[in-house]
C-alpha cells in the first residue's frame, strides 16, 4: 500500500458512509494514529475447497478460538466475521457487523449499533436474499506494506473472498473485497477500530 494511500486509510475524523458490493453498510472513520510493522504476514483460507455447497453456514469465526495477541491472525478473521452475511439472520451487512461484534473496540462497536445504514442493502443482497443465502468467507493478508506495528495501533489491508450459497442449491459468483483494518488493543487483545472496504 502506497503512504498516501495509507493515509487516506487511517487518517481523518467522522463518518464514511461505503457500499460494499452494492450493499449498504455503514463504516465509520475513527481518528487513528500511525504507526509501523514488520511482524511477518499470513495467509489464511479456512474453509476446504468442498465446504461451498452445504445448506448452513459456517459458524462465525469467535474471539475465543484466535489468538488475540496476534495483529494478523485477529485481522484475518474480524474480516472474515464481518463478511459472514446471513440473509435468514442479518437484513443488511451492517446487522452482520453487529453480531461480530465480539471482534470490534467498544467505541467501534458502539457506532456500528448507533447509526443504521445510510443506503438499501442493494441488488446483491437482494439477490442473495431470494436464494436464503449466506456468505462462506477466506480470507488473506494483501502485502506486507503497511506502518510497523505500535502498542497502540496496527493497519493491515485484508483481501475478502466472498462465496454466497443459497439453502436452495444456488452458488452466486465470488465477490472479492479488499478491506483497509485499523487494530487497536483492548485489554491486551488487538481488535478493529475501522475497516474500510474499497
Amino acid at each position: 500500500m502506497t503512504a498516501s494511500r495509507q493515509l487516506c486509510v487511517v487518517v481523518g475524523l467522522g463518518l464514511a458512509a461505503v457500499l460494499l458490493t452494492g450493499c449498504g453498510r455503514l463504516t465509520l472513520t475513527p481518528a487513528a494514529t500511525s504507526s509501523a510493522s514488520s511482524a511477518s504476514l499470513l495467509s489464511v483460507s479456512p474453509y476446504p475447497s468442498s465446504s461451498f455447497s452445504g445448506t448452513s453456514p459456517v459458524p462465525v469465526p469467535s474471539p475465543a478460538a484466535v489468538s488475540g495477541a496476534g495483529v494478523d491472525a485477529v485481522a484475518l478473521a474480524a474480516v472474515k466475521a464481518i463478511e459472514s452475511s446471513d440473509t435468514r439472520l442479518d437484513a443488511d451487512p451492517n446487522d452482520t457487523a453487529k453480531r461480530a461484534s465480539a471482534w470490534l473496540t467498544p467505541a467501534f462497536a458502539q457506532q456500528v449499533r448507533a447509526y443504521p445504514p445510510v443506503a438499501a442493502p442493494g441488488a446483491t443482497w437482494n439477490r442473495w436474499a431470494a436464494h436464503h443465502a449466506y456468505v462462506e468467507v477466506t480470507t488473506s493478508l494483501a502485502g506486507d506494506d503497511h506502518p510497523v506495528d505500535s502498542a497502540t495501533a496496527a493497519y493491515r489491508q485484508v483481501v475478502a473472498v466472498l462465496h454466497p450459497v443459497g439453502r436452495d442449491g444456488w452458488v452466486g459468483p465470488a465477490q472479492t473485497v479488499v478491506v483497509f483494518v485499523t487494530l487497536t488493543p483492548v485489554h491486551g487483545q488487538w481488535r478493529l477500530a475501522n475497516e474500510q472496504p474499497s
